[in-house]
C-alpha cells in the first residue's frame, strides 16, 4: 500500500479488506486513505485486479460558506485551513448567529477551537478595548496553546488583543495587560478567581 499525505496535520490509513485481497491491493499500489484535518478532502481508491474503484468524494463546504470574514480566513489560509472539520461546519454558522448557546462534544484534534474561536473573534469590536470575551480552560498548557490560536486566527484583525492569564505566571503582569485593554481573555478557572478578586 502506498500511503499519500499532502500539508495534513494526520492521515488515518484505512484497510478493511480480507488478507487475500489486501495483497492484491499492495501489489496494485492501492491508496486507501481518511483525512483528519479541516483542508484534508475525504476520498479513498483503490484499484483490485486492474480494476480502479473511487468511492464518492464527500461535498465539503468552505469557511466562506459558513459565514466566515475575509481577514479570518486570510488567517486561516496561511495556516492550511481550506474546509472546515465537522464539528466546526455545525458550530460555527450557528454561533454567527444571534444569541444562540451551544454544547458541542467532539475528540481532540476535531478541530473545536476554531469551531468556537473563529465565531468568536468574528463577533467581537477590536475597535472597542474592553473585554468582551473570556475563554475558560482547565490548564495552563491548554490556555497558552488556545490563546496562541485565536492570535493566530485574528492575525489580520487590526486592533485584536488575546490575553492568557493562568497561574505560575506574576498576576502582576497580568494586570498590567489587563489594564491596558484586551477584547478576549484565555483563563484558567483559578487565575481568573484571583484576577477577579483583586
Amino acid at each position: 500500500t502506498k500511503y499519500i499525505a499532502h500539508n495534513f496535520d494526520m492521515c488515518i490509513i484505512i484497510c478493511t479488506f480480507a488478507p487475500q485481497i489486501r495483497n492484491k491491493c499492495r501489489a496494485a499500489r492501492t491508496i486507501v486513505w481518511l483525512g483528519r484535518f479541516s483542508n484534508c478532502p475525504l476520498y479513498a481508491t483503490s484499484t483490485v485486479e486492474g480494476k480502479q474503484y473511487l468511492h464518492k468524494k464527500v461535498n465539503l463546504k468552505t469557511f466562506e460558506e459558513l459565514g466566515v470574514n475575509e481577514e479570518i480566513r486570510r488567517a486561516i489560509s496561511e495556516m492550511g485551513y481550506e474546509n472546515p472539520m465537522p464539528v466546526q461546519e455545525e458550530v460555527i454558522p450557528y454561533l454567527l448567529g444571534n444569541g444562540n448557546d451551544v454544547i458541542a462534544l467532539a475528540q481532540t484534534g476535531t478541530g473545536k477551537t476554531a469551531a468556537y474561536g473563529l465565531p468568536l473573534l468574528q463577533k467581537v469590536d477590536a475597535s472597542n478595548r474592553a473585554t468582551q470575551a473570556i475563554v475558560l480552560s482547565p490548564t495552563r498548557e491548554l490556555c497558552l496553546q488556545i490563546a496562541d490560536d485565536l492570535n493566530d486566527y485574528s492575525k489580520y484583525i487590526s486592533g485584536m488583543h488575546v490575553l492568557a492569564v493562568y497561574g505560575g505566571a506574576s498576576i502582576e503582569t497580568q494586570i498590567h495587560a489587563l489594564r491596558h485593554g484586551v477584547q478576549i481573555i484565555v483563563a484558567t478557572p483559578g487565575r481568573l478567581i484571583d484576577l477577579m478578586k483583586r
